[in-house]
């Protein structure tokens, strides 16, 4: 499923599509997919690629396709002369205190650190997301599951009473 799901771009903007209906959900999923930028353009960036090329290879990474079409549409603005911050803005995949962190790393020449920082925080956020998700999930789990027992029951028990009422009254 998992290498079907990679292949198919369509697939994964479905599913994407479907898990922004959930918010619990959606939010993981996107600070899941800023934790894995940040982490690749750090990466992209310290190791001397060019930044419109760090940001395509970041964006790709990222495992979001929305991200990855975002970037791709303003990427020309860096050749403009804009910053990675403007471009990352015009995006409006990312939380407005993450595109001012980059804009003031970029003036004060500390990209590196600032973006090492910004992946900490975010892989601490998505972790904890996720497991409030996975909690949420296995209680529903838990809740569905007593439900189906009490319908069971009362079921088990009405046929009973029925069986009762047959032998009693006919």
């Amino acid at each position: 499923f998992i290498t079907f799901h990679n292949k198919l771009p369509i697939i994964r903007n479905i599913f994407e599509a479907i898990f922004s209906f959930i918010p619990i959900l959606n939010k993981a999923l996107k600070s899941l997919h800023i934790t894995r930028f940040t982490l690749a353009l750090d990466s992209m960036l310290t190791a001397g690629l060019h930044v419109k090329e760090s940001l395509q290879l970041a964006s790709s990474t990222s495992g979001s396709l929305r991200l990855q079409s975002r970037i791709d549409k303003y990427l020309s603005r860096l050749e403009a002369g804009e910053s990675i911050s403007s471009v990352l803005d015009y995006c409006k995949f990312f939380p407005q205190s993450y595109t001012v962190a980059i804009a003031v790393a970029e003036q004060s020449g500390r990209i590196d650190e600032t973006l090492e920082t910004l992946y900490k925080q975010y892989l601490e956020d998505s972790e904890d997301r996720l497991k409030k998700f996975g909690g949420a999930f296995s209680g529903a789990i838990y809740f569905a599951f007593v439900i189906f027992m009490i319908i069971s029951i009362f079921s088990i028990f009405k046929a009973y009473i029925g069986q009762l009422d047959g032998i009693l009254g006919g």
